[in-house]
């Protein structure tokens, strides 16, 4: 289990470094999105334990529910460790002016518009800032 569970978490790590990695226009990022969207079988912007089991049995590769929730916590603390680069202090969610300033600091100049209209892509619950559910959303589109 401990081997399995590594290898697992090895990979998803690997998975989750390349992802952060890719720009928009990359061909590659079109592949994982490929692969995401194969694996999400009810479209919902997730991949459950219940999915993610499947898509490792197509693979032959025989996955428990232990191990697939043990990748499913991983998923969603390596999710958190991401979205919480873009919040500030004190904040559970990515705000307009926090995303400007993250963008800042990576060398990309936005407006408070720019930031607004590419958070309300994703703002799953038109709250005008964007929580976990709609970051995850984002990060797998």
């Amino acid at each position: 289990m401990k081997t399995t569970h590594h290898r697992l978490s090895s990979s998803f790590t690997k998975l989750c470094e390349r992802l952060s990695s890719f720009k928009n226009g990359d061909d590659n990022i079109r592949e994982l999105q490929a692969v995401f969207a194969y694996m999400d079988a009810n479209r919902d912007g997730r991949i459950s334990v219940e999915e993610l089991k499947k898509s490792f049995n197509t693979l032959g590769e025989q996955l428990s529910d232990e191990e697939a929730k043990v990748v499913e916590k991983e998923k969603k603390r390596k999710m958190l460790g991401a979205l919480r680069m873009y919040i500030d202090e004190g904040e559970d969610c990515i705000t307009p002016r926090s995303l400007k300033t993250m963008l800042m600091k990576l060398g990309e100049l936005r407006t408070n518009d720019d930031c607004r209209v590419m958070i309300k892509a994703f703002d799953l619950n038109d709250d005008e800032v964007l929580n976990f559910d709609g970051f995850a959303h984002m990060m797998m589109r």
